[in-house]
């Protein structure tokens, strides 16, 4: 599940970027929505996309790999 609530908020990011909604502004949208007080891991993947902070993962490879097994 966590893989792919990542992997769509990922893709959500980069296309509200790439239609011109920036992603901050798409992330405090969403927060303040009912749909942004359900998941908690949303507020924190999507804080991080919209803060551009890529250095530190939180969730790795392989615990995805173990996951989706």
């Amino acid at each position: 599940m966590f893989g792919a609530i990542n992997a769509m908020t990922a893709e959500m990011m980069a296309i509200a970027e790439k239609i011109g909604i920036p992603p901050r502004q798409l992330f405090e949208i969403i927060t303040a929505s009912q749909a942004g007080t359900v998941s908690n891991l949303f507020k924190e993947l999507g804080g991080r996309i919209a803060a551009g902070d890529y250095a530190n993962p939180t969730f790795t490879v392989d615990l995805l790999v173990k996951d989706i097994k």
